[in-house]
């Protein structure tokens, strides 16, 4: 049975289906508003982190309900038969109370025949035969506000309800996303969207057909080219959140400035084809991170005033320090640079960073042989500093570190670490006034 696509199901005698069903067992009154969101979108300061992508279930209270109610089995077969199954559900003292079931996981195309009235987020996942699903499926789910579709490698389609503010599609190469203008207008209230590894026929999408969305993950899509806008929605996107992740073929964003006024976090990473950082994000009134990641070909823009953290890494053409224009960002209390920068041996350049910062992470620099002194003089407010794999870094600034930092991380820096031995090494008085100091794993002092 559960290698029968749904609507093309065979005859069956009896049918007993065990779901595995998360339950809130809350008994909420209705016309009460439900929201939920199971997907995190919060930005991870360790971006390699975004690679190691986990679904973890829900930790809520898990029941078995054995379903037993009556349903008409899709069939195109001639000796169709009806199958009795009788549901049995938590016992509910007051009849105006309703029972909203959380997650409903379904692994075998028949279960969605049975789906309960009141779902508010339902996984289809490893339903490798399911091609389509009937138009009229979802009709009277009118809570369910999350779908997520994994590992479904035929599913082309699905008729989108209503309701739906959340939408993930991982490892379904043959979906197609909008395949029709109703499917269009569907989608056109959705919150989040989240594509991996799927919707091969997607190479452009539009943003203002999503006009409500407010956050936007697309993860390792080689066929996927750009975002554009077609003008069809003159008003302000609710976009906050953007994340272009392991799309070697994306290189264009609109031409034209769109209007995104909440968009506070942009991710670009392994983007081998992109130039260029879109010209829309210098004037980001709004934005707050951005990750810069394995983007060879980058060139800079412009920034945003606004930008509170920033991180380069990897991308060849960010070269020239000057032109990063770094020291017009008031707001910029962490930077993280790492990798690219061929035959830079000094770091920071005077003047380089702006005076507010906080945090700053320098990794795997193969060029850097000293950290600059004038470049580190004007950090009044530094507070961490960390230096991972610069294999010939042998030189601290020649004045010394700031008198505010607190920590200091070292890793990997065969050539300086001696020089920080406690007592004896060259630089230890330089840095003994540090509160922690961390020296390849092994705490010198806390």
């Amino acid at each position: 049975m559960g290698q029968c696509a749904l609507g093309v199901c065979k005859l069956i005698s009896s049918w007993n289906i065990k779901m595995g069903i998360t339950s809130s067992r809350n008994r909420l009154p209705k016309q009460q508003e439900h929201s939920i969101g199971l997907l995190s979108h919060q930005v991870e300061v360790d971006i390699p982190s975004i690679k190691q992508e986990t679904y973890q279930e829900s930790s809520l209270v898990k029941v078995d309900i054995t379903v037993n109610t009556d349903v008409t089995v899709l069939t195109n077969a001639p000796d169709t038969k009806t199958t009795h199954i009788r549901e049995e559900t938590p016992t509910i003292q007051n009849s105006d109370d309703e029972v909203f079931f959380e997650t409903l996981k379904v692994s075998n195309a028949s279960q969605l025949l049975s789906l309960p009235r009141n779902l508010l987020s339902l996984r289809i996942k490893g339903c490798e035969s399911l091609d389509v699903l009937p138009n009229d499926l979802f009709d009277g789910l009118t809570f369910l506000k999350e779908l997520e579709l994994i590992d479904c490698s035929s599913l082309i389609s699905i008729p989108y309800p209503t309701s739906l503010t959340t939408l993930n599609i991982r490892n379904c190469r043959n979906f197609e996303l909008l395949p029709s203008l109703e499917s269009r207008k569907r989608l056109s209230s959705i919150h989040t969207l989240s594509i991996g590894n799927s919707c091969d026929s997607l190479t452009t999408l539009s943003l203002d057909f999503f006009p409500k969305l407010k956050d936007l993950s697309i993860r390792h899509c080689p066929n996927f080219l750009s975002l554009n806008v077609t003008g069809i929605y003159t008003g302000d996107l609710a976009l906050k959140s953007l994340q272009i992740i392991d799309c070697l073929g994306f290189n264009s964003f609109p031409d034209e400035e769109f209007h995104t006024p909440n968009l506070n976090s942009i991710i670009l990473y392994d983007c081998q084809n992109l130039y260029k950082f879109p010209d829309f994000v210098k004037s980001l009134a709004s934005l707050l991170t951005l990750y810069v990641v394995r983007c060879p070909h980058i060139s800079n823009a412009g920034l945003p005033s606004s930008l509170t953290f920033l991180s380069i890494d990897n991308c060849d053409k960010l070269t020239s320090q000057k032109d990063w224009g770094l020291e017009n960002l008031k707001s910029l209390t962490a930077f993280k640079i790492r990798g690219g920068c061929i035959g830079m041996k000094s770091f920071p350049e005077e003047k380089l960073l702006p005076k507010t910062i906080t945090s700053l992470c320098i990794t795997d620099l193969k060029s850097l042989t000293k950290l600059d002194d004038k470049g580190f003089q004007q950090l009044k407010a530094l507070l961490k500093l960390e230096i991972y794999y610069c294999d010939v870094l042998q030189h601290l600034p020649e004045q010394g570190l700031p008198s505010t930092l607190v920590c200091l991380n070292i890793y990997g820096c065969p050539m300086l670490t001696p020089s920080l031995k406690p007592e004896t090494g060259k630089y230890w008085r330089m840095v003994a006034h540090i509160e922690s100091i961390i020296i390849d794993n092994q705490r010198v002092r806390e």
